[in-house]
């Protein structure tokens, strides 16, 4: 994209992509939301998306300083995340057609499989992407953390 507006705050339906993203965050009850972007980008985000959920939790703003792709976004938001969940959901904020109806199936069936891992991933139809998240296998780096992808 070639614009000075960070792209997770282009609007989709009247809201920014990342606004759609952090909706389905807020529906499934998040105890804690990382949001992970680039140094040049976070306080222009931040302003646009405030600082806590519409029921007041906060969310976590993270700094990744190189952009090294979505694991390494996950790692950057260890810490932040470290002793206050054992379920993290990985969410894409340039997604933002996932509905927490999905996301919540999600959950629920890598909950019931006993899986430490689960991972939807996308289907191209007529050039419209409806989600794409990445093949990662990054549990073993989180060491105890639960990754849902």
């Amino acid at each position: 994209m070639r614009s000075a507006l960070p792209k997770v705050l282009h609007p989709l339906c009247g809201r920014p992509m990342l606004a759609h993203v952090l909706a389905v965050a807020n529906a499934l009850d998040a105890v804690e939301t990382a949001v992970v972007l680039a140094a040049d980008t976070i306080e222009q985000v931040r302003a646009v998306c405030g600082e806590a959920s519409p029921a007041g939790q906060p969310y976590r703003y993270v700094v990744q300083a190189e952009r090294l792709g979505t694991a390494h976004a996950v790692l950057q938001a260890r810490d932040a995340l470290r002793g206050r969940t054992d379920e993290v959901l990985v969410l894409l904020g340039d997604v933002p057609l996932l509905t927490p109806e999905t996301a919540g199936r999600l959950l629920e069936l890598r909950r019931a499989s006993g899986a430490l891992v689960a991972q939807q991933s996308g289907v191209a139809i007529s050039s419209i992407v409806l989600v794409s998240l990445m093949r990662l296998s990054i549990a073993d780096i989180l060491k105890g953390v639960n990754i849902v992808f």
